[in-house]
């Protein structure tokens, strides 16, 4: 099952390419600064939280 974000289809070729979704955002409610983090896989999740940990100084601006 293939997802498409954005007018960009993204295939779900397991073992092959793989992909995650990190995005940030602020509830209303809270104020303070969130982030998902959903892969299709534990290993696409694996990788997006090491992504997130590596670059969260420049996602957290």
């Amino acid at each position: 099952m293939a997802v498409t974000i954005g007018g960009t289809t993204y295939p779900f070729c397991k073992g092959d390419v793989e992909y995650a979704l990190v995005d940030r955002f602020t509830p209303e409610e809270s104020g303070a600064l969130m982030f998902v983090v959903a892969g299709r896989s534990s290993l696409t999740n694996l990788a997006a939280t090491r992504f997130l940990r590596r670059e969260y100084g420049r996602m957290a601006r």
